[in-house]
């Protein structure tokens, strides 16, 4: 299981004024309803802990991702896609 999971640190020497979700989204290059799914069902999530989507970047955060949910969210989403273009 551990294998399952990427750790990422954030870290900055300068002080950032960003939404640490709105950072991971624009990197992940997802919309705000699908980011919300993938935190609400805990695929990414903060250390500790936080339960917040609107906390502030901190210098030293922790972002944990369960690649296989993200794996599995991809193939949805790319389900999704081709039987949409299909119609």
């Amino acid at each position: 299981m551990e294998d399952d999971i990427l750790e990422i640190e954030l870290k900055s020497d300068y002080d950032l004024n960003l939404k640490t979700f709105a950072l991971i989204r624009n990197t992940l290059n997802l919309s705000r309803a699908q980011f919300e799914v993938l935190f609400d069902s805990n695929i990414i999530r903060l250390a500790p802990n936080e339960k917040t989507k609107n906390s502030k970047f901190k210098n030293g955060q922790k972002i944990i991702i369960d690649t296989k949910g993200i794996e599995q969210f991809i193939r949805v989403r790319e389900s999704d896609t081709n039987d949409s273009t299909l119609s």
